[in-house]
């Protein structure tokens, strides 16, 4: 997979990510960091890869909104980690609540208030 990292010191940077790399792994480190990124989708049918990649890039974008004092937006809610403890419970509940929706998703925008996170038919 290949991803286009859009801020920071490497900013402009694409890389070719070996199949041995976890996209959590990746990923998550992007969003520690605070970094913005773009994954280069394939075209044509997704493959079992892809959806890896697209669970990891859309958690990431939530740990990554979170972890800095952004919101998550999700079906009228938002969601905030006030303090560094609550990280992990707060992105559970996100993630529970995307999981029991039944509806297939997509990170509609991400800018520097937080992250949308839209629903779309299965």
């Amino acid at each position: 997979m290949k991803v286009t990292i859009l801020s920071g010191p490497y900013a402009g940077r694409t890389r070719e990510v070996p199949p041995d790399i976890s996209p959590t792994d990746f990923l998550f480190q992007l969003a520690e960091a605070d970094w913005r990124w773009k994954v280069h989708w394939g075209v044509g049918a997704p493959t079992t890869e892809e959806f890896e990649w697209a669970r990891a890039d859309i958690a990431a974008r939530i740990i990554r909104a979170l972890a800095h004092g952004r919101v998550v937006r999700f079906m009228g809610r938002e969601y905030r980690a006030p303090r560094r403890e609550d990280l992990a419970r707060v992105a559970g509940e996100v993630e529970d609540a995307i999981v029991s929706c039944g509806f297939n998703v997509t990170v509609g925008v991400e800018d520097e208030s937080g992250v949308t996170i839209l629903v779309r038919e299965p």
